[in-house]
Protein backbone atom coordinates (compact mmCIF):
# COMPACT_ATOMS: atom_id res chain seq x y z
CA UNK A 1 0.00 0.00 0.00
CA UNK A 2 1.08 3.57 -0.63
CA UNK A 3 0.08 6.46 1.63
CA UNK A 4 0.54 9.98 0.29
CA UNK A 5 0.35 12.92 2.67
CA UNK A 6 -0.68 15.96 0.62
CA UNK A 7 -0.22 18.91 2.97
CA UNK A 8 -1.54 22.42 2.42
CA UNK A 9 1.49 24.65 3.09
CA UNK A 10 -0.21 27.85 2.02
CA UNK A 11 0.24 30.91 4.20
CA UNK A 12 -3.16 30.14 5.72
CA UNK A 13 -1.52 27.17 7.51
CA UNK A 14 0.14 29.63 9.92
CA UNK A 15 -3.22 30.50 11.51
CA UNK A 16 -3.45 29.52 15.15
CA UNK A 17 -5.98 27.73 17.27
CA UNK A 18 -6.86 29.22 20.67
CA UNK A 19 -3.98 27.36 22.36
CA UNK A 20 -1.40 28.81 19.94
CA UNK A 21 -0.98 25.65 17.86
CA UNK A 22 -0.93 26.42 14.14
CA UNK A 23 -2.96 24.51 11.59
CA UNK A 24 0.29 23.18 10.14
CA UNK A 25 1.42 21.95 13.59
CA UNK A 26 -1.85 20.03 13.94
CA UNK A 27 -1.33 18.53 10.48
CA UNK A 28 2.24 17.47 11.33
CA UNK A 29 1.05 15.75 14.51
CA UNK A 30 -1.76 13.93 12.70
CA UNK A 31 0.45 12.79 9.81
CA UNK A 32 3.22 11.61 12.16
CA UNK A 33 0.73 9.65 14.30
CA UNK A 34 -0.94 8.07 11.29
CA UNK A 35 2.39 7.04 9.78
CA UNK A 36 3.50 5.42 13.04
CA UNK A 37 0.26 3.47 13.42
CA UNK A 38 0.24 2.33 9.81
CA UNK A 39 3.89 1.20 10.05
CA UNK A 40 3.04 -0.93 13.09
CA UNK A 41 0.26 -2.80 11.29
CA UNK A 42 1.72 -2.81 7.78
CA UNK A 43 5.51 -2.44 7.70
CA UNK A 44 5.69 -2.71 3.89
CA UNK A 45 3.61 0.46 3.41
CA UNK A 46 5.44 3.18 1.53
CA UNK A 47 4.93 6.88 2.23
CA UNK A 48 5.19 10.08 0.24
CA UNK A 49 4.92 13.71 1.37
CA UNK A 50 3.85 16.47 -1.02
CA UNK A 51 3.35 20.15 -0.20
CA UNK A 52 1.90 23.10 -2.11
CA UNK A 53 5.36 24.31 -3.16
CA UNK A 54 5.63 25.01 -6.89
CA UNK A 55 6.97 22.43 -9.33
CA UNK A 56 9.39 19.73 -8.30
CA UNK A 57 9.92 21.35 -4.90
CA UNK A 58 6.48 20.06 -3.90
CA UNK A 59 7.76 16.52 -3.29
CA UNK A 60 9.27 16.66 0.18
CA UNK A 61 9.61 12.91 0.70
CA UNK A 62 9.49 10.35 -2.11
CA UNK A 63 8.27 6.75 -2.06
CA UNK A 64 11.90 5.57 -1.89
CA UNK A 65 12.64 7.50 1.33
CA UNK A 66 12.70 5.92 4.78
CA UNK A 67 10.15 6.59 7.55
CA UNK A 68 12.79 8.66 9.36
CA UNK A 69 13.13 10.88 6.31
CA UNK A 70 9.35 11.30 6.29
CA UNK A 71 9.41 12.48 9.91
CA UNK A 72 12.26 14.89 9.13
CA UNK A 73 10.44 16.25 6.07
CA UNK A 74 7.26 16.79 8.10
CA UNK A 75 9.19 18.90 10.61
CA UNK A 76 10.71 21.01 7.85
CA UNK A 77 7.37 22.03 6.30
CA UNK A 78 6.78 25.79 6.38
CA UNK A 79 3.55 27.72 5.65
CA UNK A 80 4.96 29.93 2.92
CA UNK A 81 3.45 28.73 -0.36
CA UNK A 82 0.53 29.94 -2.43
CA UNK A 83 -2.69 27.91 -2.49
CA UNK A 84 -2.33 25.58 -5.46
CA UNK A 85 -4.03 22.35 -4.51
CA UNK A 86 -4.57 21.33 -8.13
CA UNK A 87 -0.88 21.57 -9.01
CA UNK A 88 0.08 19.66 -5.87
CA UNK A 89 -2.44 16.92 -6.67
CA UNK A 90 -1.08 16.77 -10.23
CA UNK A 91 2.40 16.27 -8.76
CA UNK A 92 1.07 13.37 -6.68
CA UNK A 93 -0.56 11.67 -9.66
CA UNK A 94 2.55 12.11 -11.83
CA UNK A 95 4.84 10.67 -9.13
CA UNK A 96 2.51 7.69 -8.66
CA UNK A 97 2.39 7.09 -12.42
CA UNK A 98 6.19 7.20 -12.59
CA UNK A 99 6.41 4.72 -9.70
CA UNK A 100 3.98 2.36 -11.46
CA UNK A 101 6.05 2.53 -14.62
CA UNK A 102 9.34 1.89 -12.81
CA UNK A 103 7.90 -1.02 -10.82
CA UNK A 104 6.14 -2.38 -13.94
CA UNK A 105 2.79 -2.59 -12.19
CA UNK A 106 0.84 -0.98 -15.03
CA UNK A 107 -1.33 -3.61 -16.68
CA UNK A 108 -2.26 -2.19 -20.08
CA UNK A 109 -3.87 -4.85 -22.21
CA UNK A 110 -4.18 -7.24 -19.27
CA UNK A 111 -7.08 -5.67 -17.41
CA UNK A 112 -7.06 -4.97 -13.69
CA UNK A 113 -4.86 -7.52 -11.98
CA UNK A 114 -5.37 -7.09 -8.22
CA UNK A 115 -2.39 -9.30 -7.39
CA UNK A 116 0.16 -6.85 -8.78
CA UNK A 117 -1.07 -3.44 -7.75
CA UNK A 118 -0.38 -1.14 -4.84
CA UNK A 119 -3.54 0.60 -3.64
CA UNK A 120 -2.99 4.29 -2.96
CA UNK A 121 -4.53 6.44 -0.25
CA UNK A 122 -3.99 10.17 -0.63
CA UNK A 123 -4.58 11.87 2.71
CA UNK A 124 -5.15 15.50 1.78
CA UNK A 125 -4.73 17.87 4.71
CA UNK A 126 -6.16 21.22 3.65
CA UNK A 127 -7.51 24.38 5.18
CA UNK A 128 -9.75 25.13 2.22
CA UNK A 129 -7.99 28.25 1.00
CA UNK A 130 -9.16 31.74 1.83
CA UNK A 131 -12.79 32.74 1.69
CA UNK A 132 -13.69 35.08 -1.16
CA UNK A 133 -10.75 34.39 -3.45
CA UNK A 134 -12.09 33.36 -6.85
CA UNK A 135 -8.72 32.19 -8.14
CA UNK A 136 -8.78 29.24 -5.76
CA UNK A 137 -10.24 26.63 -8.07
CA UNK A 138 -9.13 23.05 -8.06
CA UNK A 139 -7.61 22.68 -11.51
CA UNK A 140 -5.39 19.65 -11.97
CA UNK A 141 -2.88 20.14 -14.80
CA UNK A 142 -2.59 17.43 -17.42
CA UNK A 143 0.04 14.80 -16.84
CA UNK A 144 3.26 14.80 -18.81
CA UNK A 145 4.02 11.16 -18.03
CA UNK A 146 4.13 8.64 -20.87
CA UNK A 147 0.77 6.88 -21.25
CA UNK A 148 -1.22 9.73 -19.70
CA UNK A 149 -3.20 10.14 -22.91
CA UNK A 150 -4.76 6.72 -22.23
CA UNK A 151 -6.67 8.02 -19.20
CA UNK A 152 -9.73 10.20 -19.03
CA UNK A 153 -9.39 11.05 -15.34
CA UNK A 154 -6.17 12.26 -13.72
CA UNK A 155 -6.40 9.46 -11.13
CA UNK A 156 -6.40 5.67 -11.41
CA UNK A 157 -9.03 3.16 -10.30
CA UNK A 158 -6.96 2.08 -7.28
CA UNK A 159 -6.27 5.59 -5.97
CA UNK A 160 -8.48 7.10 -3.24
CA UNK A 161 -8.38 10.63 -1.91
CA UNK A 162 -9.44 11.20 1.68
CA UNK A 163 -9.74 14.88 2.51
CA UNK A 164 -9.06 16.09 6.03
CA UNK A 165 -10.34 19.66 6.00
CA UNK A 166 -9.76 22.08 8.86
CA UNK A 167 -12.12 24.95 8.23
CA UNK A 168 -12.12 27.45 11.07
CA UNK A 169 -14.20 29.93 9.06
CA UNK A 170 -16.68 27.56 7.45
CA UNK A 171 -16.99 26.23 3.92
CA UNK A 172 -14.93 27.80 1.12
CA UNK A 173 -15.23 27.17 -2.63
CA UNK A 174 -11.91 25.33 -2.66
CA UNK A 175 -12.96 23.10 0.24
CA UNK A 176 -16.14 22.16 -1.60
CA UNK A 177 -14.10 21.21 -4.69
CA UNK A 178 -11.68 19.13 -2.60
CA UNK A 179 -14.64 17.25 -1.10
CA UNK A 180 -16.08 16.57 -4.55
CA UNK A 181 -12.70 15.27 -5.78
CA UNK A 182 -12.54 12.91 -2.80
CA UNK A 183 -16.04 11.62 -3.60
CA UNK A 184 -15.19 11.06 -7.28
CA UNK A 185 -12.24 8.82 -6.37
CA UNK A 186 -14.27 6.83 -3.86
CA UNK A 187 -12.65 8.41 -0.81
CA UNK A 188 -14.20 10.56 1.87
Amino acid sequence: MIIVFLVDTSTYAARCFADGTTLLDATRTAARSLAQRIRQTSPSTRFMLVSYAPGIKATKCSLADSPDELAYALERLRPDDAWNGGNALGTVFDALQLDRSLRQTDTFGKGRLPGIFDPVKVLWFSYGGHRGQDEQRLEIPGSTCPGAELYREPFRWDQRINALLMLPEGETPAAEQIGMMANVTGGK
